[in-house]
């Protein structure tokens, strides 16, 4: 065997051994990515379950807040004047979450199954209230065509339960 046959050789192991670890990068590439999508979906679930809870812990650690958010869910319940813009506050910061969590989802970030079980539930018992619907019809048009869909859907179910 001369020396041209033996560089054939070795350079056809060569290529083969080449091609053998560009696939293996590949699967590599991909577990990662696969790995990069997950936690990429728990840390924004992580984020927008901190915003709500900071809703929550300013509820409860303000008995003023507290009390509106009581009326707020009293289906009876009128509202003008500086409670009717703290509604409109309170309101505004649920529906931007909603908003925000939906924009997650449609982005991939968050999976449908936990934005149905997590935030359309939410909205649902919120949006029970009058005065929640009420704000909603007013402020509508500050949102995306397709979050208004959403939440006129949800709002229309919320009527009827």
């Amino acid at each position: 065997m001369d020396h041209q046959a033996i560089a054939q050789i070795l350079g056809n192991y060569g290529e083969f051994v080449g091609a053998i670890a560009v696939v293996v990068t590949l699967i590599f590439l991909a577990a990662q990515i696969r790995s990069n999508t997950a936690a990429i979906r728990g840390s924004t679930f992580q984020a927008i379950y901190e915003s709500t809870e900071a809703l929550n812990r300013e509820v409860f650690a303000n008995p003023e807040v507290a009390h509106l958010v009581e009326r707020i869910l009293s289906p009876e319940e009128a509202f003008s004047g500086t409670d009717a813009r703290r509604v409109n506050a309170f309101a505004s910061r649920f529906f931007r979450g909603l908003d925000n969590a939906l924009y997650q989802m449609n982005m991939g970030n968050l999976d449908e199954e936990r934005f149905e079980q997590t935030f359309t539930r939410s909205a649902l018992f919120m949006m029970q209230a009058p005065a929640m619907r009420d704000v909603w019809e007013n402020m509508r048009h500050l949102y995306s065509d397709e979050f208004q869909t959403t939440m006129d859907d949800i709002c229309r179910r919320a009527a009827n339960n």
